[in-house]
């Protein structure tokens, strides 16, 4: 069980939900080519620098908009992450306010191709939505239920992270829990904030015996 814990908790800390690095080539124009929203504007060549603290361990995390890729019917922007010297890839996408990541069928022990809703930047506070998903036993055949249980927890005119105010900043809160033998197992309790023009600016988690923030140093559009 705790193979799963800990790759549930992975997934739900990277706020552009990374998998496996994917094969052939993204679009090569500055421009993406779809519309990406105020909470994560990105074109090609877009850059977050974040530090990433794992229980009191840091370690730099840098994230790249790369281009676009179809992926199960839709146009997703594609996100290459480096931390450690390794390179993961994930996909968002934008619609009607929403922003959305995809986790690729095959490539975490998320059974089928997961949609993700992030957040809505036209829900209120306290608004809220649940999204399943099975999640298979690393090294066996046999399946359990997960539960995200997504909240819009505050909404601030600005909000300050390492001495940078940012403006009209969304709190997401994030509850990950799984049921293993009919027993409901909460596993990571998350707060991420996305701020407009800028994208996420922080998160804080704690989980399973692991506490982790994350905060942003730098950006470029």
């Amino acid at each position: 069980m705790k193979q799963i814990k800990f790759a549930l908790v992975a997934l739900s800390i990277i706020l552009f939900t990374s998998c496996k690095e994917d094969s052939g080539s993204p679009t090569d124009s500055k421009s993406l080519g779809v519309e990406v929203g105020q909470y994560a504007p990105a074109q090609v060549g877009s850059y977050w620098k974040y530090e990433l603290t794992q229980n009191g361990v840091s370690k730099d995390m840098t994230m790249t908009a790369v281009g676009t890729k179809e992926k199960v019917g839709k146009k997703w922007i594609e996100f290459e992450s480096v931390m450690s010297g390794q390179t993961q890839i994930g996909y968002q996408r934008y619609e009607n306010g929403k922003y959305y990541s995809l986790i690729p069928d095959g490539t975490t022990t998320i059974v089928g191709d997961f949609e993700f809703l992030l957040m809505d930047e036209n829900a209120e506070k306290g608004d809220k939505w649940e999204i399943p998903a099975d999640v298979r036993v690393q090294g066996t055949n046999t399946t359990i239920k997960s539960l995200y249980k997504v909240e819009v927890y505050d909404k601030y005119s600005s909000y300050e992270v390492r001495g940078n105010t940012y403006n009209n900043v969304i709190a997401m809160y994030l509850n990950l829990s799984a049921t293993y033998y009919g027993q409901q197992m909460n596993l990571i309790d998350q707060i991420y904030y996305y701020a407009s023009g800028v994208g996420v600016i922080k998160a804080v988690g704690a989980g399973s015996g692991t506490t982790v923030s994350q905060e942003l140093i730098e950006y470029k559009e």
